[in-house]
């Protein structure tokens, strides 16, 4: 317990105000479900999941000490489960349990992943899964897992996005009156209605990702930024690639980088992501350099693809 802080600090930055500050003014007049749905939009923008997990299991056993009156914004999902679950009791008419899911989704090592289950004074129950949907909340697309997944035995209730998007009107919580998906959905109708015949292989890679850059948010935390690059790759990219992790460690701090490496035909082009930076267009040299500069990577893959050779690390 004594540990948590420097196990968890990336920059030191406690979020406890702006979690208290969220209890002491959930709004009045709505119903225990739209109280519920405001105050999930609103935590989901301050958390950011902490990918230290992956070097280290213990991060995601760590219990808070609230007397230390210290919540650090990186948390893993067990973590912000059961900050959540708190916050959620707050709310009259709603009674809150942290849940394991094991369907299809997994935790890191051996730790389930969780989520909170709520039940509602009329008897609704809805698994809300806040993790999952830090990169959506904050990218401002529409969220995939408030009370819309359910659980194995059938017994919990379901809210359809439709449902959602209501609430979030209501409430006020779409930015630009439209959630981002939209935005998406415009700018890959425009990249499938192009004509790319008088466009060069590596060409189209650049005119793809130069589109996709402009809508690509800062994010507090590198998973959901990195997640919200896949989810644009998906949907907009329509080319093979491939994605490695470099990390750089410095003063007991690790910086984590993704560079991706996009094919089309005979050409490629490579592309970093930093969650400050967004996208950045590197090349084979560029990221030697790096590595003879105190960056590292785990993937063998990638320094065969460099030409790098291991023995210089």
């Amino acid at each position: 317990m004594e540990n948590y802080n420097e196990i968890n600090s990336f920059n030191g930055e406690n979020v406890v105000d702006e979690l208290n500050l969220l209890l002491f003014n959930i709004p009045d007049n709505l119903t225990v479900l739209e109280k519920i749905r405001w105050l999930y939009i609103k935590v989901g923008q301050i958390f950011s999941y902490n990918y230290k997990v992956v070097d280290d299991i213990q991060i995601a056993k760590q219990e808070i000490n609230f007397l230390k009156n210290y919540v650090n914004r990186f948390q893993t999902c067990t973590q912000i489960s059961y900050l959540f679950n708190l916050m959620l009791n707050n709310i009259e008419g709603c009674k809150s349990t942290v849940i394991e899911r094991k369907a299809n989704i997994r935790g890191v090592n051996a730790v389930e992943h969780v989520a909170n289950l709520v039940t509602l004074e009329t008897g609704e129950k809805y698994i809300l899964d806040l993790t999952l949907d830090l990169y959506l909340i904050q990218s401002g697309c529409q969220t995939k897992h408030f009370g819309f997944d359910g659980d194995i035995e059938n017994t919990c209730d379901i809210i359809s996005l439709k449902e959602c998007e209501t609430m979030d009107k209501k409430l006020g919580l779409i930015k630009n009156n439209e959630y981002l998906d939209n935005e998406i959905q415009r700018l890959k109708e425009q990249l499938n209605s192009k004509d790319y015949s008088n466009i060069q292989d590596e060409s189209q890679i650049s005119y793809k990702i130069n589109k996709i850059i402009p809508i690509i948010p800062k994010f507090n935390g590198y998973h959901e930024g990195k997640q919200f690059i896949n989810k644009l790759f998906f949907e907009l990219l329509d080319f093979p690639y491939k994605e490695f992790n470099l990390t750089y460690n410095h003063d007991g701090d690790m910086e984590l980088v993704t560079c991706f490496k996009i094919e089309n035909n005979s050409s490629c082009e490579w592309y970093l992501y930093d969650s400050k930076l967004g996208l950045i267009n590197t090349n084979i040299n560029n990221l030697t350099n790096m590595l003879s500069s105190g960056w590292n990577t785990k993937s063998q893959t990638l320094l065969n693809e460099i030409n790098y050779n291991v023995k210089r690390l």
